[in-house]
């Protein structure tokens, strides 16, 4: 596999995986993987990052593949702010030192993997919500939203 002849380790997860540096994705979406990426500081790069690397025989520089910088952003049909995000967030924690009262019923589970993967804490993510001194941040789903 290419990414493993550039001594790279290749995890093919349906869930963003923490030690994750580099997360390839064909096209910016908000799927659980994707925005765990991007809160989590990872490179989100165009998968022609791999096959030029393999070209060159080592890594390119990230920044040239990178989702917000990549000239493929500017299509239509690509979600422009997840494109600029992807540059926006690299190396840092969106949701660094983050407590958070999670209300969010059935998709609790999908934020609470985003937020901590950007840092922060789930405290609470299922009923009965006590209040916390702790708690820095509530989410709360509008009812009859998904």
């Amino acid at each position: 596999d290419a990414v493993e002849q550039l001594g790279g380790v290749l995890l093919m997860t349906p869930s963003f995986d923490i030690q994750c540096t580099h997360l390839i994705a064909r096209t910016p979406n908000r799927n659980e993987k994707y925005l765990s990426g991007l809160s989590a500081g990872a490179w989100v790069l165009h998968p022609s990052y791999i096959s030029a690397s393999v070209i060159k025989g080592e890594w390119e520089t990230e920044t040239n593949f990178i989702w917000g910088n990549f000239a493929e952003s500017q299509k239509a049909g690509i979600s422009r702010s997840l494109a600029v995000a992807s540059a926006t967030w690299v190396g840092r924690k969106a949701f660094r030192d983050w407590q958070v009262m999670l209300c969010a019923g059935g998709k609790a589970k999908n934020f609470q993997g985003i937020i901590e993967a950007g840092g922060g804490t789930v405290l609470q993510s299922q009923p009965p919500y006590y209040v916390l001194t702790s708690i820095t941040h509530a989410l709360n789903r509008v009812h009859g939203k998904q």
